[in-house]
């Protein structure tokens, strides 16, 4: 995360430019204060980082358009002010264009002024951190939802997989008056009973048409009774239809969880018992 600093950094080789804006910033501001581009860049490598730099132009050696350049290549987020004594419009335009000033504040200046330039440009500073903190922070918190949904997926494969070579067929119902409708059948339903999760999309009355028909009331009713906690675990043995026209007895271990509106949701599971003899329930 990038610190919201608040202070400031004015560079000026003049020591009398320096003395007047000590005078006219100090107590109002955490300034420091350097007396050329060199020792200005010793100070961000080592004090930094400056929500604002004070810089002047004409500078010997490396000028306050190089040196603004160089701040904005290391710290784009620091916001830079433009001292000048000069009124060439080229000297703005060239800065605006390599070294992205905020302001230019003419020799001699407007104390009020300045600080007033000053504390735009804080605001200005302290928008440009918060704004780029919030966006690394997304950036952390999706990728961690990107590896969480990885891992998810993963583990959604490996669940497919063994409910695919499971013997047991996992299925969702809803339950509501005197119907019941499928809502969900593991992957391993299509192989075992030659139903699947398009049938239980494509037929409403999937249910009705896979339980044997001297079964069905006795289940209905058995599912209307059961509990709703949603933890007891319950069971019944009954037959299946499937689609081949072949029956299969199983029992079904399921769990009956309120759904409110005169529904109630159940998750159960299917296990083939083989010839088990009469249908029961227990």
């Amino acid at each position: 995360m990038f610190e919201v600093s608040n202070k400031i950094l004015c560079v000026d080789d003049q020591a009398e430019i320096t003395q007047l804006l000590e005078q006219q910033l100090r107590g109002k501001y955490q300034v420091s204060f350097a007396n050329s581009g060199a020792a200005a860049l010793d100070l961000l490598s080592s004090q930094g980082p400056f929500a604002v730099m004070l810089v002047d132009y004409a500078m010997p050696g490396m000028d306050g358009v190089m040196l603004l350049r160089e701040v904005h290549n290391r710290a784009p987020e620091t916001v830079s002010i433009m001292l000048t004594a000069f009124a060439d419009v080229s000297v703005a335009v060239s800065a605006l264009h390599e070294a992205s000033i905020f302001r230019f504040v003419r020799k001699p200046w407007d104390p009020t002024l300045l600080m007033r330039y000053i504390d735009d440009a804080l605001e200005r500073y302290r928008v440009t951190v918060t704004e780029r903190n919030l966006s690394t922070a997304l950036e952390r918190v999706n990728q961690r939802l990107y590896e969480k949904v990885q891992e998810l997926e993963s583990t959604q494969r490996l669940l497919g997989r063994w409910m695919q070579m499971s013997p047991v067929i996992a299925y969702g119902a809803i339950v509501g008056g005197d119907s019941v409708r499928l809502t969900f059948l593991g992957p391993n339903a299509e192989a075992m009973i030659g139903r699947g999760m398009q049938d239980c999309l494509a037929t409403p009355t999937l249910w009705t048409e896979l339980v044997h028909p001297e079964d069905r009331d006795r289940i209905r009713e058995q599912f209307g009774r059961a509990s709703t906690d949603g933890i007891a675990m319950l069971q019944a043995e009954y037959r299946l239809v499937c689609k081949d026209g072949s029956v299969r007895h199983v029992r079904d271990m399921y769990r009956k969880i309120a759904a409110g509106g005169g529904s109630a949701e159940i998750f159960g599971a299917w296990i083939d018992v083989g010839d088990a003899g009469p249908a029961k329930s227990a």
